[in-house]
């Protein structure tokens, strides 16, 4: 849908496209539980940071500059971030013991992986550049770190010290 008024009653699975303030209300829909949102900026990751029942959050063409609203999300199992060209480094990556798996695409002004290696509990992570522009990240050296992990994407991904031995 185009405009949280287009949301069925006791909607559990939403598929959100931002069209300038079409967003307004989201924090109203309490029994989400899995969004997937389109043209994510800082006032529509704030309405979602509400959405206190979301386990799975999908966002694409994220222009918010602060994703760390994420982390008011107690329940949350997946998320993605795909294409989000002002997100700069990985400090906001959510800390809940829920996360399960990882997406981060196409974020070209991300170079240090070293706050992954706080997810411990990861079992899905996938790192990721644009179709044309690689993500290039200093090592991945942060990913030994991850024991639990069963599934790793990484796609054109170029690494500065061109090193696999962390794997």
């Amino acid at each position: 849908v185009e405009a949280v008024s287009q949301v069925p009653l006791g909607a559990t699975q939403v598929r959100l496209r931002r069209i300038t303030n079409s967003h307004r209300g989201v924090s109203d829909l309490s029994g989400v539980k899995k969004l997937w949102a389109y043209g994510v900026n800082q006032d529509f990751l704030q309405e979602i940071s509400a959405l206190r029942e979301i386990e799975v959050l999908y966002m694409e063409k994220v222009t918010a500059s602060n994703l760390s609203a994420v982390n008011a999300l107690p329940l949350l199992r997946s998320l993605s971030v795909i294409g989000a060209p002002k997100i700069t480094d990985l400090s906001w990556l959510p800390m809940q013991l829920t996360l399960r798996s990882l997406a981060i695409e196409n974020a070209k002004a991300i170079h240090d992986l070293t706050p992954l290696s706080r997810l411990t509990h990861l079992t899905a992570l996938a790192v990721e550049g644009s179709m044309w522009t690689p993500m290039q990240v200093a090592s991945l050296e942060p990913l030994s770190a991850l024991r639990h992990l069963q599934f790793l994407f990484m796609t054109n991904l170029r690494v500065k010290d061109q090193s696999l031995r962390a794997l």
